[in-house]
C-alpha cells in the first residue's frame, strides 16, 4: 500500500482521514499546514498528498507549487468543504474529494491517482 502525507489544520477530520487510510492499508503522516506539509516531505518520502485547501501558515497553492518546484513528482489530492476555491484546486491536484465524502471515494481517487489516471474534471461531492 501508499505512504500518504494528509495535510489538514482540523485535527477531528484529519484524524478521521488517517482511520480510513489506515483502514485500507496505507501508512499515514499527517501535517496541519503548508510548512509542515514540505517539512515532511523533506524527512520522508511519500507516494501521495491529500490537502485541505483552507490550511494556515503557507496557503495550499504556495504549498502545491513548492512541493512541484522542489521536484516531488508525486500526485496531490485535494479536499474542500464546498466550492470556495473548487476551480483553482482542479488546476493544481490530480483529483479533488468534497467534505464529507466516504472511504470509497476517497479510495476510488487514491487508485487514479497512483495509477496516474488524474481526474482533474470531477468532484466527488
Amino acid at each position: 500500500m501508499a505512504r500518504i502525507l494528509v495535510v489538514d489544520n482540523d485535527p477531528p477530520y484529519r484524524e478521521m482521514v488517517e482511520t480510513m487510510l489506515l483502514r485500507q492499508g496505507h501508512s499515514v503522516l499527517a501535517a496541519e499546514n503548508g510548512r509542515q506539509c514540505l517539512d515532511r516531505l523533506d524527512q520522508q518520502a511519500v507516494d501521495l498528498v491529500i490537502t485541505d485547501f483552507f490550511i494556515p501558515v503557507q496557503d495550499v497553492v504556495e504549498t502545491i507549487v513548492a512541493i512541484r518546484g522542489q521536484g516531488y513528482a508525486i500526485p496531490i489530492i485535494g479536499m474542500t468543504d464546498g466550492l470556495a476555491g473548487s476551480a483553482m484546486m482542479r488546476l493544481c491536484t490530480d483529483a479533488m474529494l468534497v467534505k464529507p465524502f466516504s472511504a470509497t471515494e476517497l479510495s476510488a481517487a487514491i487508485n487514479a491517482s497512483l495509477a496516474g489516471q488524474p481526474d482533474k474534471g470531477s468532484v466527488v461531492p
